[in-house]
């Protein structure tokens, strides 16, 4: 008699709450705290890595039907290894270039976020001292900390 569902007490406690903001409010709350902590390349840098993460799903998607249409034609086979080293150097380069921003997006994302927890506890220690052991406020508190850890998912999402 074993069962996959642990009781623990609080399942109405974790019932999902719908989000009071929506992604694009979010994705434009990160960009103004980016702004405000500094680091105005995190626009750019999104862009530039959207670019590259396109550039590399497209020679994906076109370098087989190119070696086809090279095998179908019957062309020479320089040229057929011509469009194979063309498409392995494309595909190499961006990839380079992807791991090359991800590398420096680390650093914003760090900078960041070190900015958001400063606010945050800020915040906290300017708020009066009875509202630091009011239960709700420190619920509160803590779920906001804990959400901290799923704002990296808004950045790889880029």
């Amino acid at each position: 008699m074993t069962s996959s569902h642990v009781s623990t007490g609080n399942e109405e406690e974790m019932e999902k709450e719908k989000p009071k903001y929506n992604l694009l409010q979010n994705i434009a709350w990160m960009i103004g705290m980016s702004k405000k902590a500094d680091s105005p390349e995190v626009g750019f840098f999104v862009l530039l890595m959207g670019m590259v993460s396109a550039g590399v799903n497209i020679a994906g998607l076109l370098i087989t039907p190119m070696i086809l249409k090279q095998v179908e034609d019957k062309a020479p086979l320089s040229k057929l290894l011509l469009v194979i080293g063309g498409y392995t150097f494309c595909l190499i380069a961006l990839n380079g270039a992807k791991s090359y921003l991800d590398a420096i997006m680390g650093w914003t994302r760090i900078h960041v976020r070190s900015t958001i927890g400063l606010m945050m506890h800020e915040k906290f220690c300017k708020t009066s001292y009875p509202n630091t052991e009011n239960p709700d406020v420190l619920k509160r508190f803590h779920k906001a900390m804990n959400q901290r850890k799923d704002w990296q998912l808004l950045f790889l999402a880029y």
